[in-house]
C-alpha cells in the first residue's frame, strides 16, 4: 500500500523535530537538501520517488536509531512492506553499511546524502563539524591538536574516498563536477599558502 499524504506529512514532522536538535551541518537545511537531491536522482534513475523522499526525511536517524523509526512508522500505520523499504534506506546510509543496499532507493538516499559531503559545501560542512565536535575528531582519528593543514589534508583524502562510493549513474555524474570543484579549492589553498595538502 502506498504512503498517504497524511503519513508523508507525519514522517516529515517527525524527522523535522529530530533534525532541529542537530548541528547546522546536519539540521533542517540538510534534511530538505537530501530530499531534493533524492527526488532528483530517483526521477533520473526510475526509482520510487515517494520512498526516496520519505527515506531521505529519515536518513539522519542512521542505523543506530532504526528501532525509533520503525516504532514511529508502526504508530502511524504504515504498511509492513513500506516500513521494511524505509528501514532498509536508513540502515544503508553509512559508508560501512551501503554495501548491504539491495534496493535502488537505499542507494539513492546514500548518494543524496553523500553529494553534500563533497565539493565546496562538503569541505565547509567537514570544517564546521570538525571544529564543533570532539567526537568527530576522535571518530576520524584526528589528534586534538591537529593543525589546519592536517585537517585539510584529512578532508581531501576523505573526500577522495567518498567519490568511489557513489552508486547511481546520476550521482556519479553530479559528483564529477563537485570533485573538480574540490580539486580547484585545494589547489588554490596550496598555491596561496605554499603548503602541500
Amino acid at each position: 500500500m502506498a504512503l498517504t499524504r497524511k503519513q508523508i506529512m507525519q514522517i516529515e514532522n517527525f524527522a523535522s523535530n529530530y533534525y532541529k536538535k542537530l548541528d547546522t551541518a546536519h539540521g533542517l537545511w540538510h534534511m530538505y537538501k537530501t530530499v531534493e537531491l533524492a527526488e532528483h536522482v530517483a526521477r533520473r534513475e526510475n526509482a520510487n520517488v515517494t520512498i526516496c523522499k520519505t527515506g531521505a526525511f529519515l536518513h539522519q536517524f542512521h542505523p543506530n536509531n532504526i528501532k525509533i523509526v520503525k516504532r514511529f512508522l508502526i504508530k502511524i500505520k504504515v504498511d509492513p512492506k513500506t516500513i521494511k523499504q524505509l528501514a532498509h534506506c536508513v540502515e544503508c546510509v553509512e559508508n560501512k553499511t551501503i554495501k548491504n543496499a539491495k534496493t535502488i532507493e537505499a542507494k539513492i538516499i546514500y548518494d543524496a546524502d553523500k553529494l553534500q559531503a563533497i565539493g565546496s559545501l562538503g569541505i565547509a560542512r567537514a570544517l564546521y563539524s570538525l571544529s564543533k565536535s570532539k567526537i568527530d575528531r576522535i571518530t576520524y582519528k584526528l589528534p586534538a591538536d591537529a593543525d589546519l593543514w592536517s585537517i585539510l589534508k584529512w578532508i581531501r583524502n576523505d573526500r577522495n574516498k567518498i567519490h568511489n562510493l557513489f552508486n547511481t549513474k546520476t550521482a556519479k555524474q553530479l559528483a564529477l563536477k563537485l570533485h573538480k570543484e574540490e580539486n580547484s579549492f585545494f589547489n588554490k589553498i596550496e598555491k596561496s599558502s605554499g603548503k602541500r595538502i
